[in-house]
């Protein structure tokens, strides 16, 4: 693994120094042993549960392809790749692969994620590993073809300041692309589940009380989400932090300077909905068969009313470019 020491204006140190379990993993040496803002027990403690449940290589193997083909993205010789919010290896794995000669820098929040990603990447020349907050700007300005972040803007406190560090180390017309929820697709489905709740409550319905819990728990989530005044100490404790629009996305990028951005939907499909719940479900540890069919039937009309079209501008997971001008 090559010392991507040059590519930051902080110097960084070998954590090997202070555990030998993290050696070839650096942080920056003034942040070594400081108290880490806004990341749970999920991603530090349970690193290895957390990766057991969220690792999907191949997903991001195609949303990575497709996203950037989407993009007109065409690679250079001597490449360099910035990844934010790295975890285990999501977008880092396929990005070895598909770019053999790059440079990778990975990084994020967690030790113990990246101490995952140093036993998947092996002996790689061509990756550095960084433990670092991915709203500190420590990059060496204009350093980067590409900026990829894989689900790790709504885990921020404040999303801006990651896509403005971005933006000062992307080379000029270079492109960050994130993956993230967005809140347009989820309020449909949290008006279902509020709908089915209340008639349950209301005793025109039933349903199982442990799967009417878990859309309590969800609904709450998606409320907390969407708030824009959320409180900094809610922030602080949730692991999710937030739901996305479009024009949130497009303001903050147009504002730190990016000179366009596309976003399109991934998730979009016949069964959208449908594949939603079955998330939501599996994510509880519940099978489909906990789901009454009456609820069912009402997720199956949102699958087949709107046009498909419709689907996609609802959005439920987006892949967003953002472009830097020449």
């Amino acid at each position: 693994m090559f010392d991507p020491s040059r590519l930051f204006t902080c110097k960084l140190r070998d954590l090997g120094t202070v555990d030998a379990a993290l050696s070839s993993i650096y942080a920056p040496e003034s942040d070594i042993g400081a108290k880490k803002i806004g990341i749970t027990k999920q991603f530090l403690e349970r690193a290895e549960i957390y990766d057991r449940h969220y690792s999907q290589l191949n997903h991001f193997r195609k949303l990575v392809s497709d996203t950037l083909r989407f993009a007109g993205f065409e690679p250079v010789s001597d490449m360099s790749i910035l990844d934010i919010g790295s975890g285990s290896g999501n977008t880092v794995i396929p990005m070895m692969t598909m770019f053999e000669n790059a440079r990778i820098v990975a990084t994020d929040l967690s030790e113990n994620l990246l101490a995952l990603l140093r036993r998947y990447a092996g002996d790689h020349d061509n990756l550095g590993i960084v433990c670092m907050d991915a709203s500190k700007d420590y990059f060496v300005h204009g350093s980067f073809d590409l900026v990829i972040g894989g689900y790790i803007l709504h885990h921020i406190i404040d999303p801006a300041d990651a896509i403005a560090a971005s933006f000062r180390a992307l080379k000029p017309g270079g492109i960050a692309i994130w993956f993230e929820p967005f809140e347009a697709g989820h309020a449909v489905m949290r008006s279902v589940l509020e709908d089915a709740m209340a008639d349950c409550e209301a005793g025109k319905e039933e349903a199982p009380a442990a799967l009417l819990e878990v859309f309590r728990r969800q609904v709450r989530d998606w409320k907390i989400r969407s708030d824009p005044n959320k409180s900094l100490q809610i922030l602080h404790v949730l692991d999710d932090k937030h739901l996305f629009t479009r024009s949130y996305l497009d303001r903050i990028a147009r504002k730190v300077g990016f000179e366009a951005t596309d976003i399109f939907a991934f998730s979009a499909g016949e069964r959208t909905f449908r594949n939603m719940m079955a998330g939501l479900i599996r994510l509880a540890s519940l099978e489909q068969a906990a789901v009454p069919s009456w609820i069912w039937a009402r997720i199956d009309r949102w699958d087949t009313i709107p046009s498909p079209a419709l689907k996609s501008d609802l959005l439920f997971q987006g892949a967003i470019v953002m472009r830097k001008g020449p």
